[in-house]
């Protein structure tokens, strides 16, 4: 069985899978340039069909893509516009088209058009998460997978079982309970990017004094007891600005977070956090 991976967004990215065995798996900043590409990965599709002998998407069993609804672009790039039906009904109903945004291919672009849309698979966030986990194991014995990230289809942290070939979902969070938000607010509030330097902060962490600091973060942070969540994080709107084709996230928490910054100095916020 041969299925090609698709994941679009922040970090877009594409890999293929043989029989259980990786092929190929490549960013599409790779090809573009961008760090942090949030393109329909056009390149990185077109690599990995290359890296498995293939010559077109349809040789492929499956197309999984990460999550739980497909984006029009996407859809437009598959051939599998399902929204256009419905337009073209009420067209002929109203006599007038809607008004929206109107995507099709270049001509010179790869023929990604599946035949058969039953091969496009849709993958909830967190268990594509889970299953890069479980399934890269030596062994399928039983455990609990922990997924935990800013958010992917509504939820920020997990639990599941996972046993044998299946993953169950044991308990799911929300953004109430997201630990990769919380750290993305310090880091915007550190003046890094949100999504890139979150490596820089906890790289921060094992230098700073947190003696100094204690404590003035946790309102940014879930507090969980077990998998209970005590005490849930209260973040406002979510922001979004889209800089050379990568997303990026922001919240209004992070000004406060910047004058802690400037009361109890850089290193130690990051240390806290």
């Amino acid at each position: 069985m041969i299925v090609l991976g698709i994941h679009c967004g922040h970090d877009s990215s594409a890999a293929i899978v043989k029989d259980g065995e990786i092929l190929a798996d490549v960013a599409e900043e790779r090809f573009t340039r961008l760090k942090h590409c949030n393109h329909v990965p056009i390149h990185a599709m077109t690599y990995c069909l290359s890296m498995a002998g293939l010559r077109n998407i349809n040789e492929v069993d499956y197309v999984a893509f990460s999550w739980k609804k497909t984006p029009k672009d996407l859809r437009v790039v598959l051939g599998i516009d399902k929204n256009s039906n419905l337009r073209q009904k009420v067209k002929d109903f109203l006599g007038f088209g809607i008004s929206s945004e109107r995507l099709q291919v270049p001509i010179y672009y790869p023929d990604f058009r599946l035949k058969d849309e039953g091969k496009l698979i849709n993958v909830e966030h967190h268990l594509a998460h889970a299953a890069n986990a479980y399934f890269t194991r030596e062994t399928n014995q039983r455990c609990l997978i922990f997924t935990v990230d800013g958010a992917g289809d509504g939820v920020s942290t997990a639990v599941w079982l996972g046993e044998g070939n299946r993953i169950l979902p044991l308990e799911k969070l929300y953004r109430e309970a997201s630990i990769g938000w919380a750290y993305s607010i310090v880091t915007e509030a550190l003046h890094w990017w949100h999504g890139d330097g979150e490596g820089k902060t906890m790289g921060l962490a094992p230098y700073g004094d947190r003696s100094k600091c204690a404590g003035v973060l946790d309102r940014c942070f879930p507090q969980f007891e077990g998998t209970t969540l005590l005490r849930p994080t209260k973040l406002g709107l979510a922001y979004y600005w889209i800089e050379n084709s990568s997303t990026q996230f922001h919240f209004d928490e992070a000004y406060d977070v910047e004058k802690l910054i400037d009361k109890y100095g850089r290193e130690n916020i990051a240390a806290e956090a």
